[in-house]
């Protein structure tokens, strides 16, 4: 990279010296050279490395320090130009500064990205970045020396301060006096006192523009001509636009220079924050004026302090803001309030919210600093005088910040006295306190430092902030009790609180009010939400003049004095009663709006601290407010909002309206969203429009303040809800509406963080995780929700004894009709919140991951939620069995039911065994009495416990990991105990009352168990067989209760149950037949009941599953002995069946085949065949099977076709086999779909039991047992027979064909989740028929082969290629079904027409591009340098794979793939019939055919265009054409061909008489081809590095070919044998395209040798393939032929050695030259066009003194691999990367060996010359070696292989133990590899055991110790943990062979314990085969005497582990799939009985 950097560096050089050096000095010229080079850098080099990061001097880095710091442009350099005195030196000396810090951010950015993203070792990354900063100190300038240039700035701030100071604001209007007011702390600021930071010089250097002094390079008068000439200097010295710099001056730019360097000090404090410790206040000061300062400035300044105090969007908490920021809180809120430009206010929010938490007051709630900057006068719009209100504040913050434990201490003592709340910790600030003092004392103060109207604003502001806090209060009793007690004490000289508060002097007014409001909460009595304002009011005269006067002066007067009307105004307002402001409200809203708009923050802080007044504004004032209101609604969503219009006219109610709209548009959602909920119903506009108008409100509210609000509207909730018990209103209900549509609104962005969530919804951006946790427990815990809970609202219903019966969905849908809807809401709150947080945790959204405490908290609240409920619940549950009255408890089960999900199920369980507790089971009428309602509540909660511990089970882990955040519900807590208290309880309750609850209570808790019994997850294996002992103990009184009476219920609970148990089974099969021969009585005492059931057809039917298992475990008990005793059930279920199947449609579609899916979903195909198989359908057709595989040929052919007439009749072919209308299918819903797909798959296997007797044979049923079964005859069968078969055929063909015109689209993309799902379904039907069609054309091949015309063949192909072309699918099962007839004599050609005809054939052939590769422009002038150094060795055995460029896993490449791969079926097929000459006689034009796959031909080595490189050759094959077509097109491909062809084409219809010069045509070619040429380079050196050593070369016509695959299986199967990762170029064509190109010369041949096509060419002789050999021959043939017709170039003449060099070492015609020479030779190639590499000149020594190459060692390996030159590490890695290159083939082996090259490299891995990069390349050698046979028995048998990497091992683990670099690690796992690698090979074993064992046993004895130490590596890297027990299984299987006297490899027990430990780790995912391999190496080792020893504890778990282990190995091995059963658990999954 630093090569090709410096290259680029190089040339920008010399390109823009020439343009600007007469314009620009060298610094400028310097400065654009960084930003072009900065700009197209990329740190990729960063993220190719495994572990360590680069070294500081390797190349990488120091190409880009050298960018960074340029020796010409030094320290000092920089210091004086930025000193300079001219301006234009500054400007170009800064911009060059602050590219080289741009370019050190990104650079340092880049690297902290690369070790975070990677989790790799901090320390190495961090010493990295420290030299690099190191490096920089020494290099850029002192951030000193830009601070004193800032130091003007300073000056400037300080100037402008005095200057207001002199110029004091006279207004004409007259106002209230204030020179006697009281300093406050904030305002003692000592003017003439200026901040020195080490060494700053605060001298007037230079000022801004406006100063009257000289600025910094500020001009003269006499200058001012040149002016035009120095700004479009400094324009190009910024890269600014000259359209750009109109009207701006050259002071401006003065500004940006300013702004620039606070630019590059921001980018200072981010790579380097040390170099301006102390700095702070100096920014800060800065600041003093910040509205007098540019915009640009302040944006720059304010940007730099962000950075200074380390603030973060992603965190609220900046990580180096000073302790004392807090001191400089007035100037962040003087910005916050009066800047006009959003981003800055947004900084300003920002710095002034970290400046108050600098205090340490607000550590327990951040979001109350938010609270303190509402209320502040003017802050959100208005631009009122607020210095006092501001002063306050910031004084009162200066207190706590200086006195934060006093005011604590002060806070705990008022806390300790409150009662109730001693032991509660307060979650808000001391702040509270000091303010509410500090007012109280204020107003009490008689000084008159302050005027009335400034207390009553301080007043105002203090109290609607604690309102507002107290509104926003998860629980505000503590604050409000505070707040009641100190208020108290201030307020108990002014008169009783029983006195209206209008009697209040002004000043107090607020505090009585929020006095009133405290102790309403804190006392939780409700206050009235609706106003009690009356017009009979008595009118204020002096406010009514104050009115008159201010309405005269606007409308004398405009323009002048308005600033003293408004303060005046204003005071009035203030100092007014509300009363009178409602009374003359229209005429203060008019005068409001026509004094701009000003006193609305006013009014609006009136309006929030008396909530009801715009309420009697509504009632006093209709014919404003409505038009009003109206008029703001219709604003909401008009983009084009239009100016309200100011108006003199103050008496017109119009104007009124249209000002009051005004200010309902400007009020915020905190002020207004209480002032609506206080309207009375009667003037409430509508709802809809009311609830618009507060979800446009809180849609502009910010983030910061979304927990805020969301508490707000809590808040009221509660409020209605405490009104509503009071007395319930219908307009409470309307406004309760209106506050869930909002928190509903809010909630909805916590699903944003969904994947997969509708992002259409305008529901905001998606919320931090930390806000998520914070609305979490907001919800869990307020007091709204907590209420709803325990003392739901009361809803009126009449109770029946159906809502008590058996159905349980019933139940709760009653129970929900009684629960108001008041707590419907709640409930639906409650239920988003958990399901977002379970989202959250388990992995289903886009948050990064979060830690453990932002769960575990809300989690915690949510339990204590749930407890409440659970209490509540029984107070019920007494209450209501005492009542007998089962009203109360409906509400409560239903909320239970709500969040059900959310709750441990064992919990549920406590709560059911509690229950049982409470209800005497004794009396026999139990039906009849209460007690049958109590057991229908009890059995609900149950059944649900058991359905959600189902659910979990059906989880994967690691969402049964979220589960446990609510849950805390490991496995192995599961009580056992109490879940089989319950299950016997149920038991006993189902049996003796027979209740239908019971029975479905009772299958879900077996279901359960038995979805625990086929889990794979070892942890839950010892759960399972403590639980399936539970069910197994089971009476078998069980079995009689299921068959008596059976229903659909019960004999799914006996089939679960005799699955479970093999004894229940066998019962239930004794019974079973019993019955089925009239053998009514059962000897013994085990069932009392008599078995003489009467059992009615479809309750046998019901019972098919279970007699189905039965008869399974007959046959695989005992074989084929006892056929005929069983035949008797099969043959009793088929008289039923078949009877029934003669009315299919109406038979199958009743109750008991019905097929219900819950949640599961099919996922694939597989899935859903699974599904239906084990569905109750489909098992009816398994005993179909079973009988007629016994019946033998009893059943003869003549019954079977009649069957199949009476289903399929020929009058009903052509509708197929759906049964139904095809309009209706879109119409389905997911079950019925699914229904409706289960009857058709099992209509086609029945129809195939009847037709095709194959297909009802079983595994374990031959065709011949023991004389009992009859063969069945195998010869032909009728023309009948075969006639119905093609007849069914035909049937499969219609129905697929009424499915793809049904759904024409095979992408089913709908909007419609269900929509999806359901056409995904019958997508898989599709694939169902489609593979029936093939499996059958299998079968019946012989005779169709015999066809000439096949109907449902040709009706397939159409619809394949008319409906179906999209679907890789389709169209493979369509080359399947070709396959198979290929040999008919069926002719091909019609179907090979369609497809060509087909309008997007040609698409689909083009449908994946490919990269052309280098660009054409300038391809022939960057060579590249070196192969060698593109070697990525780490991704050697495991192919790299580029996901941009590996195309095979997309539907695309998938689909072009069959296309192509038919056409060559077709093409294939028709010549080997010999039917044709060519392809002309079937009317293809084979010329178009073939530019149109060469044209999308990529040369590469995919599947694809190995397929269209063999197509496009056997077309020229069988057309004669040779290789003439795509010589005629220079064999060029791809987007080259095509470009080519069209310019052609141009040419030939323009150039008539014009191009007749042969030469000149010639020329032309040639032209195009060198600018079209499609060559990568980079291409080329992977195909070198990774040559397909396994690619052939036919010399042969491939028309002799052999045709694809015959069986079904094998074309399903088959790929292609060169499966290739790495893309890289096929040698075959790329040497015939070489062939071509030299022949003609279209490319010179240093071009071709600097393209990599020569390398090519070399490699190819080292190619055992003898054709492709013959092709690089005659490549290096043609190369010289070109080489000689050159000029005597130098770098000609070196390549014309290097052949001659290599001819001469080859003896025979076409012989294969060894790899390491043939790369060496490739390598060369390349050094030689490169003067500069640095072995040019040792390469150029060999080829002038050396006549040949000596094909029987490796070139230069000892001269460079013992190197002692300067290079000497360049030279060894170069001599080791050709080594490791050169080893492919055991013929390369011999070479090494002859050498002794891998003795040289093991012993020189070990000495101390070896570094880490030789270490890391001799290991990848020697794992590369060991897969070579001949290498790996040599390294074995003859260099001590073993002995060598024990040595490795166990240097590195201790090495790793003690905590070491990780780059050991990497060969640590690489030393495993090969060890492993090794150990594979039978012969190196036997080598072994014979004479190394010991040394493999001490190799296994380090990995043994490293297996046990636990490290990070260990713990991280499952495949190497398994490859380290395979080893270790291998050593003692070596071991075990050995006789007793020697030496045999064993563990101890503690060593055994280890192994275990170790392994269990990765034991708990499901399919890890660690378990597996852990327990066979302890299996395998001796047991040691002392293992009884061994402490009790440890031996318990260690032996639950191995008989888990081991029972899993046996589940998996069980749960194969087999012939004659399908998965038990997908019949459970699909709720089939």
């Amino acid at each position: 990279m630093g090569g090709r950097l410096w290259v680029h560096y190089t040339w920008m050089s010399s390109h823009i010296t020439l343009k600007i050096l007469h314009r620009l000095t060298a610094v400028s010229l310097a400065a654009n050279l960084i930003s072009s080079v900065g700009s197209g850098l990329s740190f990729g080099f960063l993220d190719t490395l495994s572990h360590d990061p680069p070294s500081f001097v390797s190349l990488d880095v120091q190409s880009i320090m050298k960018c960074i710091c340029l020796r010409p442009f030094g320290r000092s350099v920089i210091n004086k130009g930025l000193l300079h005195s001219d301006f234009l030196v500054k400007h170009g000396t800064l911009r060059l500064l602050l590219e080289a810090l741009m370019l050190l951010d990104a650079f340092i950015r880049a690297i902290n990205h690369s070790y975070c993203s990677r989790n790799q070792m901090l320390l190495s990354w961090e010493s990295l970045k420290q030299e690099i900063q190191n490096e920089v100190r020494t290099s850029l300038p002192d951030p000193q020396v830009l601070l004193t240039l800032l130091s003007s700035l300073s000056s400037h701030s300080r100037a402008h301060k005095l200057c207001l100071k002199r110029t004091a604001d006279s207004e004409n209007f007259p106002k209230h006096s204030s020179n006697g007011r009281k300093k406050l702390k904030t305002d003692i600021v000592n003017e003439d006192t200026d901040i020195i930071v080490s060494g700053i010089s605060s001298e007037l250097d230079s000022a801004l523009p406006g100063d009257s002094e000289r600025g910094l390079g500020a001009f003269t008068a006499d200058q001012s001509d040149n002016g035009k000439d120095h700004m479009n200097v400094i324009a190009e010295i910024w890269g600014l636009h000259q359209c750009s710099m109109r009207g701006i001056e050259l002071k401006d730019m003065e500004t940006c220079f300013l702004s620039k360097l606070l630019d590059a000090l921001k980018i200072y404090l981010r790579t380097m924050a040390n170099m301006l410790e102390g700095s702070f206040d100096f920014f800060v000061n800065l600041l003093s004026n910040p509205l007098s300062l540019p915009t640009n400035l302040q944006r720059s300044l304010l940007s730099l302090i962000m950075e200074y105090i380390g603030w973060s969007h992603r965190s609220d908490i900046p990580i180096r803001a000073p302790p004392l920021m807090y001191k400089h809180l007035q100037a962040f809120i003087n910005l916050l309030i009066f800047s006009p430009i959003g981003d800055l206010r947004n900084q300003a929010f920002d710095l002034a919210r970290a400046s108050m938490l600098s205090t340490g007051a607000f550590d327990r709630n951040l979001r109350e600093i938010g609270a303190w900057f509402l209320f502040l006068p003017g802050y959100g719009g208005d631009k009122s005088s607020a210095e006092v209100v501001v002063s306050f504040l910031c004084d009162a913050v200066s207190t706590i910040g200086n006195n934060l434990f006093k005011y604590w201490d002060l806070v705990r003592c008022r806390i300790y006295h409150l009662e109730g709340f001693k032991d509660v910790s307060p979650d808000f600030s001391p702040l509270i306190i000091c303010v509410l003092q500090k007012c109280l004392r204020l107003l009490n103060s008689e000084s008159g430092t302050f005027t009335l109207p400034e207390k009553s604003m301080i007043s105002l502001y203090v109290c609607n902030t604690l309102r507002y806090l107290l509104q926003t209060q998860v629980d505000a009793g503590l604050l409000s009790a505070l707040i009641d007690l100190v208020l108290s004490e201030g307020l108990e000289d002014c008169g009783s609180m029983a006195d209206d508060s209008k009697y209040f002097f002004c000043e107090w007014r607020p505090l009585k009010n929020l006095l009133l409001f405290a102790r309403s909460i804190s006392h939780q009595q409700p206050f009235k939400l609706f106003s009690t304002y009356t017009k009979a009011m008595q009118a204020d005269s002096s406010f009514v003049s104050t009115l008159t006067e201010v309405k005269g002066i606007i409308r004398s007067r405009h323009g002048g004095g308005l600033a003293g009307i408004t303060e005046a105004f204003s005071s009035s307002i203030i100092c007014t009663t509300p009363d009178e402001i409602l009374r003359n409200f229209p005429l203060v809203i008019t005068i409001s709006q026509n004094l701009l708009g000003v006193p609305l923050s006013l009014l609006s802080s009136i309006f929030f601290l008396e909530h009801t007044l715009l309420a009697g504004v509504s009632k006093l004032w209709p014919e404003m407010f409505i038009p009003g209101l109206e008029m703001v609604v219709s604003m909401i969503h008009r983009e084009d909002r239009k100016e309200m219009i100011c108006s003199n006219d103050f008496d017109s109610s119009e104007f009124a309206s249209v000002a009051f709209s005004f200010f309902l548009e400007q009020a915020p959602f905190h002020v207004l969203f209480p002032a609506i909920i206080s309207i009375d119903g009667q003037y409430l506009l509508e709802p809809l429009k009311i609830q618009d108008l507060l979800l446009a409100k809180l849609s502009e509210w910010k983030t910061d303040y979304f927990i805020s609000s969301l508490r707000h509207v809590l808040f009221w909730i509660h409020q209605i809800q405490s009104s509503y018990r009071i007395k319930p209103l219908v307009e409470l209900e309307q406004l309760s509406e209106i506050c869930f549509s909002l928190i509903e609104h809010m909630l909805a962005q916590l699903l944003v963080l969904k994947t997969g969530s509708d992002s259409s919804t305008n529901v905001g951006p998606p919320l931090p995780t930390q806000v998520i946790k914070e609305v979490a427990e907001t919800i869990f815990c307020h007091p709204a929700v907590i209420v709803s809970l325990e003392c739901p609202l009361g809803c009126s219903g009449e109770l029946t004894k159906e809502i008590f019966g058996d159905d349980m969905e019933n139940f709760l849908h009653s129970s929900s009709q009684r629960v108001h809807k008041m707590d419907h809401h709640v409930l639906n709150i409650l239920t988003k919140t958990s399901y977002s947080l379970l989202s959250l945790c388990n992995g289903q959204t886009s948050a990064p991951d979060i830690d453990d405490s932002v769960k575990k908290q809300p989690a915690k609240a949510f339990k204590a939620l749930i407890q409440r409920l659970f209490v509540e619940l029984r107070k019920r549950f007494d209450l209501c069995i005492g009542s007998e009255d089962w009203m109360p408890i409906f509400p409560t089960v239903y909320a239970l039911h709500a969040l059900i999900r959310f709750i441990c199920p064992f919990e549920l369980l406590e709560l059911v065994h509690w229950m049982f507790s409470r209800v005497d089971l004794n009396d026999l009428a139990v039906r009849n009495s209460c007690k049958f309602s109590a057991l229908s509540v009890v059995f609900c909660i149950a059944g649900c416990a058991f359905r959600m511990l189902s659910s979990y089970l059906e989880q994967s882990f690691s969402k049964r990991i979220a589960y446990n955040l609510f849950w805390e519900m490991e496995e192995e807590n599961f009580d056992v105990q109490l879940f089989e208290k319950i299950y016997c309880k149920v038991f006993n309750i189902a049996t003796r009352f027979e209740l239908d609850s019971a029975d479905l209570c009772l299958l879900k808790a077996v279901d359960f168990v038995f979805k625990l019994k086929y889990v794979q997850d070892r942890n839950l294996l010892p759960l399972s067989l403590v639980m399936s002992r539970v069910i197994i103990s089971t009476p078998l009184e069980m079995l009689s209760h299921c068959i008596h009476r059976t229903s659909i219920r019960r004999a799914k609970l006996l089939f679960l149950l005799t699955e479970m148990s093999p004894l229940h089974l066998s019962v239930f099969g004794h019974v079973f037949s019993g019955v089925l021969n009239n053998d009514m009585l059962l000897n013994g005492n085990t069932m009392e009941k008599t078995c003489n059931y009467a059992l009615s057809d479809d309750e046998f039917v019901m019972l098919l599953p279970t007699a189905l298992s039965y008869l399974n475990s007959v046959f695989r008990k005992f074989g084929k002995q006892h056929y005929k005793r069983f035949r008797s059930i099969p043959s009793f279920y088929s008289r039923i069946l078949l009877n029934g199947f003669l009315n299919w449609k109406s038979y199958v579609s009743g109750d008991i085949f019905q097929l219900e899916c819950g949640e599961f979903l099919p996922s694939s195909f597989e899935e859903l065949l699974n599904l239906v198989s084990g569905s109750f359908l489909g098992k009816a057709i398994k005993m179909l099977r079973y009988y007629f595989s016994l019946s033998g040929d009893s059943i003869k052919m003549k019954k079977r076709l009649k069957l199949f007439d009476s289903i399929c009749p020929f009058s009903v072919m052509h509708d197929g086999l759906l049964d139904c209308d095809v309009s209706e299918l879109d119409s389905y819903s997911f079950n019925q779909s699914l229904n409706f797909i289960n009857r058709v798959v099992a209509k086609i296997s029945f129809c195939r039991v009847l037709l095709f007797l194959e297909d009802n044979y079983f595994q374990s049923l031959p065709k011949e047992a023991d004389g009992d079964l009859k063969e069945i005859p195998s010869e032909k069968g009728s023309n009948r027979e075969h006639l119905s078969r093609m007849q069914f055929m035909n049937i499969l063909v219609n129905t697929w064909q009424l499915i793809v015109k049904k759904f024409p689209s095979s992408s089913g993309e709908s909007g419609k989740e269900n929509s999806t799902d359901c056409l995904r379904l019958f997508k898989y039907l599709e694939v169902f028929i489609l593979r029936s069609v093939v499996e059958l054309t299998t079968e019946m091949r012989d005779v169709l082969v015999q066809l000439q015309s096949i109907p449902f063949l040709e009706q397939f192909t159409r619809l394949s290629l008319l409906h179906r072309f999209e679907d890789p699918t389709t169209l493979k099962m369509l080359r399947c079904t070709l396959t198979l007839l290929s040999k008919g004599k069926f002719s091909p050609v019609l179907v090979l027409q369609l497809l060509l005809a087909h309008s997007q054939f040609a698409p689909a052939i083009h449908s994946v591009s490919k990269s052309s590769g280098c660009p054409a422009v300038g391809a022939f002038l960057r060579p590249v340098s070196s192969i060698l150094r593109s070697l990525v060795i780490h991704c050697t055995d495991q192919t790299e794979i580029d996901d941009k460029n590996n195309l095979d896993a997309t539907e695309q490449y998938a689909k072009q793939l069959e296309v192509i791969k038919l056409l060559r079926l077709l093409i294939r097929s028709e010549a080997h019939q010999c039917r044709v000459d060519s392809v002309k006689d079937i009317g293809i034009n084979s010329r178009e055919l073939l530019f149109l796959l060469l044209s999308s031909y990529g040369a590469t080595l995919s599947e694809t265009d190995l397929e269209i490189y063999n197509l496009m050759l056997e077309i020229e094959s069988f057309d004669g054409l040779g290789s003439g077509n795509i010589g005629e097109m220079d064999y060029l491909w791809g987007s080259a061909a095509l470009k080519i062809r069209k310019e052609q084409a141009l040419e030939q219809d323009m150039s008539s008489n014009t191009m007749t010069d042969i030469e000149a045509v010639e020329e032309r070619r040639r032209s195009q081809f060198r600018e079209n040429l499609p060559i990568d380079p980079s291409l080329c050196l992977k195909t070198v590095l990774y040559f397909p050593y396994d690619r052939t070369a036919c010399d042969g016509p491939l028309s002799s070919g052999k045709l694809p695959p015959d069986t079904f299986e094998d074309m399903l199967e088959a790929h292609s044998p060169n499966v290739v990762n790495i893309q890289r170029y096929d040698p075959v064509f790329i040497l015939r395209f070489s062939i071509h190109s030299l022949s003609v010369g279209h490319i010179e041949p240093a071009e071709f040798a600097g393209l990599g096509l020569l390398a090519v060419a070399f490699v190819s002789i080292s190619s055992p393939d003898h054709n492709i050999r013959k092709l690089g021959y005659e490549t290096l043939g043609r190369f010289k032929n070109a080489l000689e017709k050159c000029q005597k170039r130098k770098d000609v003449m070196r390549l014309r050695l290097l052949l001659t060099y290599m001819q001469n070492g080859i003896e025979e015609p076409w012989q294969r030259i060894p790899s390491v020479v043939a790369i060496f030779a490739a390598e060369t190639s390349f050094i030689l066009l490169d003067p500069s590499n640095d072995h040019y000149s040792t390469i150029s020594k060999l080829l002038t003194h050396s006549s040949r190459v000596n094909m029987k060692c490796i070139p230069f390996f000892h001269d460079f691999f013992w190197s002692s030159s300067v290079n000497f590490k360049t030279e060894r890695l170069w001599i080791l990367r050709l080594s490791y290159a050169g080893l492919n083939l055991d013929d390369d082996a011999h070479i090494y060996i002859r050498n002794s090259i891998f003795e040289i490299l093991l012993s020189f891995y070990a000495s101390p010359l070896s570094d880490t990069d030789s270490k890391e390349l001799i290991l990848q050698m020697v794992k590369k070696s060991v897969k070579l046979h001949k290498m790996a028995r040599h390294l074995v048998e003859h260099c001590g292989l073993i002995s060598w990497l024990s040595s490795v091992v166990s240097f590195f683990s201790e090495r790793l133990c003690l905590g070491k670099r990780s780059s050991f690690s990497t060969q640590l796992i690489v030393a495993i590899e090969v060890v492993s690698d090794v150990i594979s090979s039978r012969n190196n074993i036997e080598w072994l055991q014979k004479y190394a064992l010991e040394q493999l046993m001490e190799l296994s004895s380090h990995l043994y110790k490293l297996l046990g130490s636990g490290i990070k590596l260990i713990k991280e890297d499952v495949a190497l943990v398994n490859s380290i027990l395979k080893i270790l299984v291998s050593t003692l299987k070596i071991s075990q062979k050995r006789k007793m006297y020697q030496p045999h490899f064993t563990l101890s027990i503690e060593g055994l314990f280890q192994t275990y430990q170790a392994v269990n780790v990765y034991s708990n995912t499901r399919s890890s085969p660690s378990a597996g391999f852990g327990l066979k190496a302890i299996l395998m080792s001796t047991p040691p005497a002392d293992i009884f020893d061994m402490n009790r504890e440890k031996l318990s778990k260690f032996l639950l582990w191995a008989i888990s282990t081991a029972l899993q190995s046996d589940s998996t091995q069980m749960l194969q799939p087999k012939e004659f059963h399908s998965s038990f658990p997908n019949f459970i999954r699909g709720r089939a009985i």
